[in-house]
């Protein structure tokens, strides 16, 4: 009863007073920014906006095709080779076959990663979290000497740094799942993929939320992808991926409720 009436009101107060959001998209499609390195990364400090947009998202590489090099190509090749195979197979009543979604991955998906190579900024001036993810996995990479996990990271890590979608739904998981080794971390996983549908706005989105969380928890069933991401949640620093108030303040214009588990949209 007494937290029923402690969220009405945080309720009532959100509305009485929202919280702070990014703001030149509502007058307009662009505004000035001057780019700052800073010991997390490069940032863009827009004009009127209160922080600093952690990132420098290039928008050759995020949409414009060219030689298929671009990352929207490497992630539409991504969604359709492995997720939507996989959830056609098991429309079908298929089991799909893990080792098949893996050669698809370090085949013809990490060819377009090769000739974006040079795209890829240096570590030292990517994101906080996009540093310490990269570092998590490097200690993997080095412990099983996997030149899998490798590709992997450095796939993963493309991504996070350019596309700051993809970026801060990633990071914005960790109000649900902020593993322990007490705690069960793939029940926790697959709850806060769960919460990442309900908090998408656009319905588009909630099905790629959809298909993201089947299929990845049908590759958390295998006993060597359980395990390695049991060993990665133990070895990554969750407060440097946690979102941050800059973080927060940006996602909140991306048609994301990004307060879900405080406010009641």
């Amino acid at each position: 009863m007494i937290n029923y009436f402690i969220k009405k009101w945080r309720d009532w107060w959100w509305r009485k007073h929202p919280p702070e959001m990014v703001r030149y998209f509502k007058k307009q499609q662009w505004e000035k920014a001057k780019l700052i390195k800073t010991n997390d990364g490069l940032k863009m400090q827009i004009k009127g906006e209160k922080y600093p947009f952690p990132g420098f998202p290039r928008g050759h590489i995020l949409t414009t095709p060219h030689e298929h090099t671009n990352l929207s190509v490497m992630k539409h090749r991504i969604k359709n080779e492995i997720f939507n195979y996989a959830w056609g197979e098991l429309e079908a009543g298929h089991h799909p076959e893990i080792d098949e979604c893996s050669k698809r991955l370090y085949g013809d998906i990490w060819k377009v990663m090769e000739k974006s190579k040079y795209d890829v900024l240096p570590l030292d001036k990517c994101c906080k979290m996009v540093k310490e993810l990269w570092r998590a996995m490097t200690v993997l990479e080095k412990k099983y000497k996997s030149d899998n996990i490798r590709k992997l990271k450095e796939m993963l890590c493309f991504i996070f740094q350019e596309d700051d979608g993809y970026r801060f739904r990633f990071q914005w998981l960790t109000d649900y799942f902020y593993p322990r080794f007490w705690k069960n971390n793939i029940k926790d996983f697959e709850m806060a993929l769960e919460m990442l549908e309900h908090a998408e706005v656009v319905e588009d989105m909630k099905g790629r939320a959809r298909l993201w969380r089947r299929i990845l928890m049908l590759f958390l069933k295998e006993g060597s992808f359980k395990h390695l991401f049991l060993e990665l949640c133990h070895e990554v620093d969750w407060r440097k991926i946690k979102l941050s108030k800059a973080d927060r303040y940006f996602l909140r214009g991306k048609w994301f409720k990004a307060d879900y588990k405080t406010f009641s949209y």
